[in-house]
């Protein structure tokens, strides 16, 4: 009893075509013939290159979206322990300074908005 879904296929260059050709741009089924051949020409010829500029833009997408999530991985944690991070990172100073620096995350917040 499973009927299948028909699917109606789009004829997109017809539509496009039919796109085009009327105002504002006027271009006639002729000359976008003759665009769309010279566009397989170049890709055929240009094969590799637009291979490797496909990978190169995946790859910053892949480099950007990484850089989001750890940014709100390290985002996460910084305001969850925040207090027990910096206290690890001071921990390493000369006691004066580590008393001076242990301070400062307690009066940063009266100092952003007093500005």
């Amino acid at each position: 009893m499973s009927a299948k879904k028909s699917v109606t296929k789009i004829p997109w260059p017809s539509v496009l075509a039919t796109s085009l050709a009327g105002a504002p741009f006027h271009v006639s089924s002729s000359r976008l013939q003759r665009y769309s051949d010279q566009l397989v020409h170049f890709l055929s010829q240009h094969q590799s290159l637009v291979a490797g500029t496909v990978v190169t833009g995946g790859r910053i997408i892949l480099e950007l979206l990484t850089g989001l999530i750890l940014t709100v991985f390290i985002t996460f944690f910084l305001l969850k322990d925040g207090r027990r991070i910096w206290g690890f990172v001071v921990s390493g100073l000369r006691p004066d300074a580590r008393r001076r620096a242990a301070a400062k995350p307690d009066r940063s917040p009266d100092r952003c908005a007093n500005r």
